[in-house]
């Protein structure tokens, strides 16, 4: 079938995306006199604790000793001095380590089979898995300079040169990276890293160079395009932009911001099928112990897809949050059918300042086929 049923739960998703953002501003803001997760939490830029201008990967001396061991776990530390001790990723001024490891195990329940009646899910369905085991080095000649290796798992690694401090907070980097778009969620399979690239082995050759402060941030990368190719052949470029900003009105922290792709394969444009655009937006609230994120993006090829991630966190205590999450992804929304979505119930237990316990319930819906997935998994940083 064609036409507007699908497209028009594609328009419902990003409305409650936007609604998301908006609407609890409109709610809150009456009562008030004026991760991707902890940005909006904590109403700050991904750098702080991170060296990447778009958060994730290796994380500086604020977020491996202060935030992690004195904000987020079970029991805070409470004396500083005695911390910086104890943890200490920067060997030297010069030289800094780190890590993220991640092992999970995972057993279903239900059944799904494709077109042509491969089985890719059967009941009972179980393994453990190595999930991400990512090192970090990170060699800072100047205090303007910084030469950054994550080396991963199954050949997946980024590796750029950072110049950062420029007047006017900008900053440039080169290399192999994953460019700045939308929410950099950690959940893995989140529907906006998966459909769009920038999950596994989602990296690229290419520049970089954007702005950062306190009320938001810029970017724009130029990369091949080709995340798996050395070498670009195809004599066509990739244009990736990121903007994002912040406020607070009291007690309410606002993150709203929107990205651009622009990705062209092959030296002769013939096509649509040669030729990806994505264009979204993305934002979050926090009031108190409830922090929502949510990103929504129309991905044009020879088909108009959507996607979109909701989420949800509840901050319970210390050391403990509560995670809805809910995706949706639409490959053609001019077709009724060949949608996908996903609901995902998850605790996350900050037992210490490196070491996180992550119990998870999902249940998938794949072209009128569903199946649940019940996950533990087990994450250790530095």
């Amino acid at each position: 079938m064609r036409k507007s049923f699908s497209r028009h739960r594609a328009l419902l998703a990003l409305a409650l995306t936007i609604i998301g953002v908006v609407g609890l501003v409109a709610i809150f803001a009456t009562n008030l006199s004026a991760l991707p997760e902890f940005s909006v939490r904590y109403n700050q830029n991904c750098q702080l604790c991170h060296h990447s201008p778009n958060g994730g990967g290796m994380r500086s001396l604020y977020g491996a000793q202060f935030f992690s061991y004195m904000d987020i776990p079970w029991k805070p530390e409470s004396d500083l001095a005695n911390l910086e001790k104890k943890v200490q990723p920067q060997i030297n001024k010069n030289f800094q380590v780190g890590f993220d490891f991640r092992s999970i195990y995972y057993s279903t329940r239900g059944d799904y089979h494709d077109q042509y009646g491969n089985n890719y899910v059967s009941e009972g369905d179980n393994s453990f898995i190595s999930m991400q085991g990512d090192l970090y080095l990170a060699f800072i000649p100047s205090e303007k300079l910084l030469l950054y290796l994550d080396k991963g798992l199954r050949g997946n690694f980024e590796a750029f040169a950072l110049f950062q401090g420029l007047p006017g907070h900008f900053f440039m980097r080169a290399g192999h990276f994953v460019p700045g778009y939308g929410w950099r969620f950690a959940e893995h399979k989140a529907f906006v890293r998966d459909s769009l690239g920038f999950g596994l082995g989602g990296a690229e050759d290419g520049i970089e160079a954007g702005h950062y402060d306190m009320n938001g941030e810029f970017s724009m990368a130029i990369t091949n395009g080709r995340p798996a190719s050395i070498i670009d052949s195809d004599k066509a470029k990739a244009l990736t932009l990121r903007t994002a900003g912040r406020i607070a009105l009291g007690n309410l922290k606002l993150s709203v911001g929107g990205s651009y792709r622009y990705a062209e394969y092959g030296g002769e444009l013939r096509n649509d099928s040669v030729l990806t655009r994505y264009a979204g937006v993305f934002g979050g609230v926090n009031l108190g112990r409830f922090t929502y994120l949510g990103e929504g993006d129309f991905i044009i090829r020879q088909d108009k897809g959507f996607v979109a991630t909701q989420k949800l966190l509840v901050k319970l205590r210390p050391g403990w949050d509560l995670d809805f999450m809910y995706d949706y992804y639409d490959p053609d929304i001019d077709v009724q059918t060949g949608y996908v979505y996903r609901t995902r119930l998850a605790n996350h237990f900050y037992l210490t300042g490196y070491l996180e316990l992550i119990p998870s319930i999902e249940w998938n819906s794949i072209q009128g086929q569903e199946f649940g997935i019940g996950e533990l998994q087990l994450h250790s940083w530095f």
